[in-house]
């Protein structure tokens, strides 16, 4: 089904995040490409081939079929990491271990897996070991944004046999290193770009123009968690994001792209190498070798759903299909079925060259790249029988169906079961829309399962929007459809159009005890309406409709809860919202919180410790330590009160 709408582009300018480091300057730098590069952008000349789809023997699974090298201009030798398919060759950057310069770029044509013919193949000194990296259609070609040494780069995809570097955007304190202030994973939600910076947290960049993409802010690993940042996927108004190598995942709200907001956080899980997410799950590849499932469809909690046993070694990086999860786990890749319990693993293979560090496990049809980041060589092989022939499907959406009160911000993620032709997410394959309207402008990408769309302009409030995915649009690597249209709708107001009698009240304001306190009663329809209000203090009263703005005095501090029902005819619907009354405010501001405040009355320093759950009361003059006081789990800040008593926060508890 054609799609009419026109695509144009919009240039975002925002402020800075609010309460997080101000956005640094960015610096735009050329670097020399060891061939020169003529194409033009927006030009799609390279050759298209089709990805493999064969069958293959039973004792061929988990074995070879061939093995691809990587060199770079000097003929040191070059390791692997994740890959994709771009035109239908395989896409293989190459680089050194552990984040050092000296990459590059090839291209391979896999019509006979069992030999791969190199179509192009180009260095640059400046791409580092790719993590993670996307693509997005919406800017005239095929671009992919990748990791750099120092930042990161947009290059011109268009012609397989031309990369062409388009952009090149120093960051500062990105390092060439990978745990301490690496580059570690790049996240392209265009025009957005996230990146994991390790130490230095998570960076925003706006690549709405992609030949000056602009650093909007970096936001600091003391306010994404505490720990390093290396994994990222945005997915809708979701960011997920998992440190490497120790414990840490973070759930972050970004319906506002330049400003994302702490969501969840889990900071004492398990410790892992790097996570995937699909379908609303948080997969992540452990240290001792098994995978842990955690449920993030609820973004204020991260979930434990179960854990596998242990795979061939050291967890590394993962790709999902049809419900399996494979895997790179240093000595070998593994398959494991996650379909139904008990999970199990049912597949292993290796290249079993000596040296290798087989990190990867990116499935691509009924074939496995594991990607060996030593540099001896990665084995290409089958991990299934007969041809994938299963249709990709939906497994989850971002805003979720039904959603309502969505900023005019809002993205739209969606997930597949399988790895997604980046040719194949286009203006025809998703679309957003008013109900009964047309198609909006917005951008595209995709990145594993995982595809987004970002309106150009802002929202429109009070409106229901609906996504939808015609059937035989997107495809999967090897050419599969989407099997049947899918639809979803989300909403900026409080309802969704075409709803029957709905109400809802509006956030509230707290107010003092006896002060009036206003509440706005939003109704999907008023004709013939009743209210009855309950304001959670034992008076009970009824409201006409038209009145929409309630107003009554409280007699007592507290977290009243109001509901509303509302009721025409036989039928009828209830709303709920806090109202929040405190007492007079004290004269005195409040204190701010801090990890140790000083008593000046009593002369006393008073510390959290957040490894054994204690508050420590140190002299001050003495320098003594008086007592240690157990609070609850994971204590995080103190305050003075006024009245001279001591307030603790607790993570983990309320």
């Amino acid at each position: 089904m054609p799609n009419p709408r026109t695509l144009f582009v919009l240039l975002m300018i925002g402020a800075p995040v609010l309460g997080c480091s101000p956005p640094p300057t960015g610096v735009i730098a050329p670097y020399p490409q060891t061939e020169a590069s003529t194409v033009t952008h927006g030009a799609l000349l390279g050759p298209s081939v089709s990805f493999p789809n064969l069958g293959y023997r039973t004792d061929e699974l988990g074995k070879p079929l061939s093995i691809l090298k990587s060199a770079d201009a000097t003929g040191a030798r070059r390791g692997h990491s994740n890959v994709a398919v771009v035109r239908g060759h395989l896409l293989v950057p190459f680089a050194q271990d552990s984040g050092q310069p000296g990459g590059g770029l090839s291209f391979y044509d896999l019509s006979d897996p069992r030999r791969p013919v190199l179509t192009k193949s180009i260095d640059h000194p400046a791409l580092r070991e790719a993590h993670g990296f996307g693509f997005s259609t919406s800017y005239g070609s095929i671009h992919a944004a990748f990791q750099a040494t120092d930042g990161i780069q947009i290059w011109d995809l268009g012609d397989v046999t031309n990369p062409t570097l388009r952009t090149h955007l120093a960051l500062p304190g990105i390092e060439a290193s990978d745990y301490a202030a690496g580059a570690w994973w790049v996240y392209w939600q265009a025009p957005f770009i996230y990146l994991g910076g390790s130490g230095n947290g998570l960076y925003v960049i706006d690549a709405t123009d992609l030949d000056n993409p602009r650093l909007e802010t970096v936001v600091p690993t003391s306010r994404t968690g505490g720990f390093r940042v290396g994994p990222v996927y945005a997915f809708g108004n979701l960011l997920v994001a998992s440190s490497a190598d120790v414990p840490g995942y973070a759930a972050f709200d970004i319906s506002d792209p330049r400003r994302p907001e702490l969501s969840a956080l889990l900071a004492n899980g398990p410790a892992i190498y790097s996570i995937l997410l699909n379908g609303g799950r948080i997969y992540g590849a452990g240290i001792d070798g098994r995978l842990y499932v955690h449920d993030v469809s609820n973004p204020r909690e991260i979930k434990l759903v179960g854990v596998t046993a242990r795979g061939p070694d050291k967890g590394g990086y993962l790709s999902f299909q049809d419900g399996f999860v494979h895997g790179g786990f240093s000595a070998a890749y593994a398959k494991f079925d996650l379909r139904t319990e008990p999970w199990r693993q049912v597949l292993r293979g290796s290249s079993s060259i000596p040296g290798r560090d087989e990190d990867f496990g990116m499935v691509l049809g009924n074939l496995i790249f594991a990607g060996n980041d030593h540099g001896e060589g990665t084995a290409l092989l089958p991990h299934q029988e007969s041809p994938d022939t299963t249709p990709p499907a939906v497994n989850g959406i971002n805003p979720t169906d039904g959603a309502v009160e969505q900023k005019p911000t809002t993205r739209v993620g969606i997930s597949f079961t399988d790895q997604i032709d980046i040719e194949s997410v286009n203006a025809d394959s998703i679309w957003v829309r008013p109900v009964g309207g047309m198609p909006i402008a917005g951008k595209l990408a995709t990145q594993t399962n995982l595809a987004s769309f970002a309106p150009d302009a802002p929202l429109l409030p009070n409106t229901t929007y609906e996504i939808v995915l015609p059937a035989g649009g997107v495809r999967d690597l090897v050419g599969n459809p989407l099997a049947s249209e899918v639809r979803a709708r989300f909403s900026t107001g409080p309802f969704l159009s075409g709803e029957g009698l709905r109400c809802a009240i509006a956030p509230t304001t707290p107010v003092e005890v006896r002060q009036e306190a206003h509440l706005t009663v939003q109704l999907s329809q008023s004709d013939g309406v009743e209210l009855t209000v309950d304001f959670g203090d034992g008076e009970i009263g009824k409201r006409p409709p038209a009145a929409g703005r309630i107003s009554h005095r409280y007699r007592r501090a507290g977290h009243h809860t109001v509901l509303v029902t509302a009721t025409r005819g036989t039928e009828t619907t209830s709303c709920a919202r806090v109202q929040t009354v405190h007492a007079r405010l004290t004269e005195r501001a409040p204190a701010s919180a801090s990890t140790i405040v000083f008593d000046a009355a009593r002369k006393l320093t008073w510390v959290v410790n957040p490894d054994s759950d204690s508050v420590t009361a140190i002299d001050a003059v003495a320098l003594t330590r008086k007592f240690e006081v157990p609070v609850g789990r994971n204590p995080r800040t103190l305050a003075v009160a006024p009245d001279g008593s001591i307030w603790v926060t607790n993570q983990h508890d309320s």
